[in-house]
């Protein structure tokens, strides 16, 4: 059913293309297959749905349709999910219809694993709700939410050596044009640990 989800928020949308035969509803979670546009029921399970998000659909695409769709890769969405309560920053990934098989296309979960996740809860919610505010970050175009991290006990000057090369390598690619995906998500958890890692060896 064709539901405009988003609330708030810049959605840097962007075009896909759709195969024809490809069904997609305004407010249907989409990945990435390839090169085109899906909705997560196609998906084969959260890690993979969440591994290629790329974000929410803006537009309609019927069977038959080739014209390419608009998809939001960024802001905030009101989606249905499970009657629970949620903490702002909970993570939030596909919802996997309770018995761990197809995604259901606009309806999201809880998890607890960064890799399942492809957004965050942008609105506290003490009492059970069947609703529920997600800042979305699409994996495809924004590096979607962050997976890495660095140990905790990073203290060595080769650990700040490395850390440093590596945002170096960061910047440059932004700076020359070498990427095409701004990965700022990670330099400021490189930039974190080397303030942390400083103070411990000084």
């Amino acid at each position: 059913m064709d539901k405009m989800r988003w609330r708030d928020g810049d959605t840097n949308s962007v075009t896909a293309a759709v195969d024809s035969e490809t069904v997609i509803e305004i407010g249907d979670l989409l990945f990435q297959d390839t090169d085109d546009a899906k909705p997560a029921s196609e998906a084969a399970d959260q890690e993979q749905f969440a591994d290629a998000f790329l974000g929410v659909a803006m537009q309609r695409s019927r069977a038959g349709d080739t014209d390419p769709l608009r998809v939001a890769t960024t802001g905030v969405f009101e989606f249905d999910c499970r009657a629970g309560t949620f903490e702002l920053g909970d993570l939030v990934g596909g919802d996997d219809n309770g018995v761990g098989s197809d995604l259901l296309n606009q309806w999201v979960a809880q998890v607890t694993a960064a890799k399942c996740a492809i957004g965050r809860v942008a609105r506290r919610e003490p009492l059970a709700t069947t609703t529920v505010l997600v800042d979305i970050r699409s994996r495809v175009m924004t590096n979607g939410i962050l997976v890495e991290t660095i140990a905790p006990a990073c203290r060595q000057v080769g650990d700040i050596d490395a850390l440093v090369s590596e945002a170096h390598q960061i910047c440059g690619a932004i700076r020359y044009g070498g990427c095409t995906e701004t990965p700022i998500d990670r330099l400021v958890v490189i930039l974190s640990e080397i303030r942390r890692a400083a103070r411990g060896v000084m």
